[in-house]
């Protein structure tokens, strides 16, 4: 390990220190120690890839990606407080729509470095502290409205672009999201809340806002900081790590992201859990669109896309075409395994394209274009999955993530 050992929590990867994650889920224990499942860390002893040059080329992609992550949050927090100043006056709707496209932005480039979830993304929870989704609970938030409070505390799931996206995006006039099963205390707490007129909700709203969103920009200002080559630079650290193996273990277990959370949480959950058994809020194998990684600002389509980029460019190196980038691919080509190395790299354009052709919102497709959403599914986002976890890593003496070994799906 080079920073931050890890586990894995309902497909969320956090550092040992989940305090966070302690106070939402209950959890006894958080378990620690190296994400590699095994002692077969070291390359095969005919390889002849240059493991340093690679990792100098994540690295730099890294490097890239945290930096524009750092800038479009910290625009999003300007954005924000210019909004909720604008509370009550005639630029008030043009704020609000200006905050909205600043947070999409923001969003796009949190999606593409959750695929660098590495060192420094790992230590305190950082990113996690940043955008925790699917720990997300939109009643958590409205109990904290109604009682008026801002402040901002260790849970996860009130914390974050994903908390700020529901603050955001929620029709200023909509009551409390809470289940009829909850009975807060006092019990008419909640009933106050919705008697608000929409002009009280949103002032509360961005009372809480203003906090989320300077938190968040302090979150990605840190992990900003820790790859820029003038602060703290943890590229030179990747590159420079005592065992390239092992560095490049870290870098691939980072990519599967893909297969904890775009598979089973982004898209198998909301189609009806069947391929993993994951169950929907709405019960179990039933298609239940509010499952959607982004049921407010409807952009769950593109943040899938910005993943399963970020994933394409870790195992080209770069772009698929640029014949020069240094990836996976690579590695496999030079390990004997060409066909592999074409059909993967086919297999994650495939998936890339099945998202492109989707007509509308995956919100809406799950009603409208079900069939075509598990066809994705069970086709070309399988057909990328299988061999991450059987044969891509076997090839090039790496290890699966802790806990990954054992999938059957």
């Amino acid at each position: 390990m080079l920073k931050g050992s890890q586990t894995h929590i309902r497909g969320v990867r956090i550092a040992s220190a989940c305090l966070s994650l302690v106070l939402v889920l209950g959890l006894t224990a958080c378990g620690g120690g190296s994400s590699s499942g095994g002692d077969n860390n070291e390359p095969p002893a005919n390889s002849g890839i240059d493991q340093r040059a690679l990792l100098t080329n994540y690295a730099s992609i890294m490097r890239q990606g945290f930096a524009a992550l750092g800038g479009s949050v910290d625009a999003l927090e300007t954005s924000v407080i210019t909004y909720c100043d604008s509370l009550g006056s005639a630029g008030e709707p043009a704020a609000r729509t200006a905050a909205q496209d600043a947070f999409k932005s923001a969003m796009n480039d949190v999606q593409y470095s959750l695929l660098h979830s590495v060192g420094p993304s790992l230590e305190d929870d950082r990113m996690v502290q940043l955008y925790s989704w699917p720990l997300t609970s939109s009643c958590q938030i409205d109990l904290k409205l109604a009682r008026n409070l801002t402040e901002l505390n260790l849970a996860v799931n009130i914390r974050g672009l994903d908390a700020l996206e529901y603050l955001l995006f929620v029709d200023p006039a909509a009551n409390h999201s809470c289940p009829a099963s909850l009975i807060p205390s006092p019990p008419d707490l909640l009933d106050n809340f919705d008697a608000l007129s929409a002009d009280q909700k949103q002032a509360r709203r961005c009372d809480f806002m203003r906090n989320v969103v300077d938190d968040a920009a302090a979150s990605a200002q840190i992990l900003a900081d820790a790859w820029d080559p003038a602060i703290d630079d943890y590229g030179t650290t990747l590159i420079n790590a005592v065992n390239p193996a092992e560095a490049l273990n870290e870098v691939t277990d980072a990519m599967f992201y893909f297969e904890e959370l775009v598979k089973e949480n982004k898209l198998d959950q909301p189609l009806g859990g069947l391929l993993t058994n994951i169950t929907p809020s709405c019960g179990a194998w039933q298609p239940c669109p509010q499952d959607v990684e982004s049921p407010h600002a409807r952009i769950s389509k593109e943040n899938l896309r910005v993943n399963m980029i970020a994933f394409q460019e870790l195992y080209h190196g770069g772009a698929p075409d640029d014949t020069d980038a240094l990836g996976l691919d690579d590695w496999l080509i030079e390990e004997g395994e060409t066909a592999l190395a074409t059909n993967f790299g086919d297999n994650i354009q495939a998936v890339i394209d099945g998202l492109d052709n989707l007509n509308g919102t995956l919100y809406d497709a799950i009603s409208n274009d079900l069939d075509a959403l598990n066809a994705l599914l069970t086709g070309p986002v399988q057909d990328v999955s299988i061999p991450l976890r059987e044969s891509i890593l076997q090839v090039l003496g790496l290890s699966l993530p802790q806990g990954s070994a054992s999938d059957t799906d």
